[in-house]
């Protein structure tokens, strides 16, 4: 019935009375059996499974396999087609396809002597992927493992003959297996006595018509001990890949061995396990005019995060980013010299002076019973035994004045260090679509944010990091193409620091004398890569370099001149781009050269003097302030003699009154309140009085901060620092910034304690989405007069610095408006970075504090508070106005 309905509706489609020959075409297609399985593993990742058996589309018999897996947010696919019409070990396909066997069993004949083909088909991998037992179970034909890309897949029973090909590749498995009692011939011994391990021996040949291949990958899911099980580091081989073909045009032969291999390395207390995942893969080639060998290895860890920090224990500073590579290839000509042809090389480190840290734990094994060194013990031996770490913190303080700085350069770099994103333009960014890729790429080192320096490191909290791959293939061989390609990644780089990083202790005397010597060259980051060829080029590690030449700079020094402030440079020939930009310091080498900015050197002069008159004025007011109060002081004198001692005794009760803890000064107004609870009110204690400054601000989780003792009474609290211990909390400059902007210039100020307004820290809100922070603030009181001093003395010194190390502009814009979005520099100077940017929902985000007057924005953390508004990805919507902004003086966006 329901083939009859089909070729009804098939009929009328075609408006016609019958489909006639099509008809019985439709009448023997059949699925006969299809499995779908669901599978889901207790690490997380999960597949889906679709086998369909034996199926007949328009006379063909077909098996398809499709497997797709999930693992840690990384998907792989693979799908099969298989040909089921095969008789006595030969392609045998009905009518109208028996052509086809024509063609294709000539090449099989080769790889199976005529009689061995169990199965054959097409199959498409994106990754080499193990098949789990239970959904080899359900297949067609057993299928483990497969290898990526788009190959021809034969079944081959090996335990019946073959053709000499197959023949000769069985003779180098037995030799390779030999008795096996060695880990890596229990390995193929293992796979070739599964059930069937013979008959369904799988094979992969390339699509290539001149090229004949037998290849087979002999895994063991488990894997094979080489270590024993007490020994610290574990060994392990997963697989082997064997490999033999010959090309008939032009004739030779080709080998291939590829072993692969898990190895636990012991890990440091504290930090996260360390399994390497590593390959070994040889080639061989043999032609009628040379003989080429090629070596290949490379290594990366298992687990999500691409650190091993602290080695073995030995390297307390230093950090190992993975991955790892070397390759090394020659040709040797019969009647020539030999030449080298294949080169490739791929490593990385990361580290600080002074020891590492982990998600906030210091890494190094301290000796609990040491006693602390002073600073005249730096230059002697501070490890006592071979893991014990020994020496002061506070001691590398002495190497240098400049943490300050260190900090503050860390601070305009929160992003590329928090982001674990390391490339070109700023590291590239995610967000939904891929169209950030043509602004730049990023070097991905999973895990690198959860490391940090120490405290008392001189070159701030963000670890030096050095990433090199340089790639070299001379010669066509093995189906490669021909590149040279290199790349340097360089973040916070010093070299004192480099050398510190190698040490397993503090520094000796010799090497502090020498830092400012060796510091003459650093770089904040330094991002170099050059590929020939107009195609990215893969290294065996599985690295990416990018077609052209690329070229990012930031704050690169030299013998402690800013040679660079910003630089980028790419040029690609095919298709054809070139773009630079180019930002340097102002320097003037007397008659020879000179650089300024775009107008010359006068600036904001108008501004200046429009500030020195709001001094002067505000300086007035103060003088005629204290001229009454003179005044009024010989007043009270002459009453004092009129009345006789006793009114001298009332005047004196009156002002001991408004003494405070601090003396005659003003003490601080403090305030505390719990979101959801109560709101924040804070006040000054006299009369025409107001708040004219923030002295901190404390937004975090109320259970983790410490008990902070204080008086609520205005201008009578004398702990001007909330305790804030290892509480949880936004930034406590962006958090007074907004506080600042909400309560300045008033006599009282009532805040709700909301995160709406001050955001909230990193993953809190998934926790607790609506209680559980609490601000604490300092604030100071002046009065009106003199807070009018001191703010115009504030903006004259701020418009006096001449914009030294960068001004910032700050601008807002709601798109529902249609308001165009502004982004602009004083007209003698030009746009130069954007340092945060925040595309989202406008209505869930944070108070807006920023001034919007050009290059007057004061942001200490140089971030756009967020809170928990949905946005898209940062670093996308930066890099946009990058692109769009950077060399210009003003920006109009519609």
């Amino acid at each position: 019935t329901a083939h009859a309905a089909a070729r009804f509706a098939l009929s009328a489609q075609l408006g016609e009375g019958d489909v006639s020959g099509l008809g019985d075409e439709i009448d023997v297609m059949v699925i006969p059996e299809t499995h779908i399985l669901f599978e889901f593993s207790s690490l997380g990742s999960m597949s889906i499974f679709i086998a369909v058996h034996d199926a007949k589309v328009f006379n063909l018999g077909l098996d398809i396999v499709l497997v797709v897996t999930c693992k840690e947010g990384a998907w792989t696919a693979f799908a099969y087609l298989g040909f089921t019409d095969i008789t006595n070990g030969w392609l045998d396909f009905p009518q109208p396809w028996t052509w086809l066997s024509a063609i294709a069993n000539i090449p099989i004949a080769f790889l199976t002597g005529g009689s061995a083909l169990k199965a054959f088909g097409i199959k498409f991998a994106s990754d080499q992927m193990m098949i789990s037992d239970s959904m080899v179970a359900f297949m067609p034909v057993p299928i483990p493992v497969v290898e990526a890309g788009v190959d021809f897949l034969m079944h081959i029973d090996v335990g019946i003959g073959g053709s000499p090909i197959t023949q000769i590749y069985m003779s180098i498995i037995k030799m390779i297996a030999g008795d096996c009692v060695s880990p890596l011939s229990e390995l193929i011994c293992k796979d070739m006595s599964r059930p069937g391990g013979k008959e369904f021996f799988v094979s992969e040949q390339p699509i290539i018509p001149t090229q004949i291949e037998v290849g087979h990958t002999f895994i063991s899911e488990e894997g094979v001990a080489v270590t024993h099980g007490s020994s610290e580091t574990q060994f392990r081989w997963m697989s082997i890949k064997i490999v033999i073909g010959i090309t008939l045009f032009p004739p030779s032969f080709m080998a291939e061995v590829e072993v692969k291999a898990e190895i636990d390395f012991p890990s440091t207390p504290g930090a996260p396990p360390v399994r390497a995942v590593a390959k070994v893969r040889i080639r061989v080639m043999i032609t009628t005019t040379y003989l080429e060998l090629e070596a290949s290895l490379m290594m990366k860890l298992k687990t999500k995060a691409q650190i091993w920090a602290n080695p073995f224990g030995s390297m307390p500073h230093m950090g190992i980013v993975f991955p790892l590579a070397l390759g090394f290839g020659v040709r040797i000509y019969y009647a020539a010299p030999p030449m080298i042809t294949y080169f490739e090389f791929e490593a990385g480190i990361m580290g600080c002076s002074n020891p590492l840290y982990y998600k906030g734990q210091l890494l190094a094994d301290l000796d609990p019973e040491a006693d602390v060194l002073d600073d005249a013990a730096l230059g002697s031996s501070a490890v006592i035994g071979p893991k014990k770490y020994r020496w002061d913190q506070d001691a590398l303080s002495q190497i240098g004045n400049d943490r300050e700085v260190a900090e503050t350069a860390a601070s305009e770099l929160a992003d590329t260090t928090a982001d674990a994103e390391l490339g070109f333009f700023g590291g590239g960014g995610g967000g939904g679509d891929d169209s950030h890729k043509k602004f730049g790429y990023g070097l991905k080192v999973p895990g690198l944010n959860d490391y940090t320096c120490g405290t008392k490191d001189p070159y701030g909290d963000a670890p030096t990091v050095i990433k090199v791959a340089i790639y070299i293939r001379l010669t066509a061989s093995f189906g490669e193409t021909p590149a040279v390609a290199f790349m340097l990644v360089i973040r916070n780089f010093y070299i004192a620091r480099l050398i510190f990083m190698t040490l397993s202790g503090p520094p000796d005397d010799a090497l502090l004398m020498m830092r400012p010597i060796l510091d003459l060259f650093s770089a904040r980051k330094l991002d170099v890569s050059l590929n020939t060829n107009p195609f990215p080029v893969k290294m065996y590690s599985g690295t990416i370099i990018q077609a052209g030449i690329l070229v990012d700079i930031e704050y690169l020094k030299l013998f402690g001149i800013m040679m660079f402030k910003k630089a980028y440079f790419h040029f690609c020939p095919e298709p054809f781009k070139l773009e630079v930009h180019l930002f340097i310091e102002p320097f003037d080498f007397g008659e020879l050269i000179a650089v300024t900015g775009i107008t010359g050197e006068p600036k904001y002069k108008s501004m200046i003097k429009a500030a020195q008159a709001l001094k002067d004025a505000a300086i007035a007011e103060k003088k005629a302030s204290r001229k009454a109060k003179k005044a009024r002081e010989v007043a009270e004198e002459e009453f004092i003699k009129a009345q006789g001692e006793s009114a001298k005794q009332k005047l004196l009760a009156v002002d001991k009154v408004w003494d405070t803890p601090c003396g005659k000064k003003n003490c601080y107004t403090c305030g505390r309140a719990v979101e959801g609870v109560a709101d924040l009110i804070l006040s000054c204690g006299e009369p025409l009085t107001v708040i004219d400054n923030v002295t901190f601000a404390l937004w975090g989780v109320d259970a983790e901060q410490p008990p902070w003792q204080f008086t609520d009474t205005p201008d009578m609290c004398t702990d001007a620092t909330p305790p804030v211990g290892r509480m949880r909390r936004v930034a406590p400059a962006g958090t007074a910034d907004i506080l600042e902007s909400l309560c300045k210039n008033k006599e009282t100020c009532v805040v709700t304690a909301s995160r709406k307004i001050f955001g909230s820290p990193k993953g809190f809100s998934k926790e607790n989405p609506k209680s559980g922070l609490a601000i604490s603030a300092v604030v100071e009181c002046r009065d009106i007069s003199e807070a009018e001093r001191v703010q115009a003395e504030r903006l004259e010194a701020s418009l006096h610095m001449r914009c030294t190390n960068g001004c910032l502009s700050c601008t807002s814009e709601d798109r529902s408006d249609e308001e165009k979005l502004i982004i602009s520099c004083h007209s003698d100077a030009i746009i130069t970075d954007i340092v945060d940017a925040v595309y989202g929902d406008g209505g869930a985000a944070p108070a807006w504090a920023f001034t919007e007057t050009v290059g007057m924005c004061q942001s200490p953390d140089r971030a756009v508070p967020t809170g928990e508004m949905c946005k898209q990805d940062n670093a996308f919507t930066v890099i946009q106005l990058r692109r769009a902004c950077l060399g210009e003086p003003v920006h109009v966006d519609f």
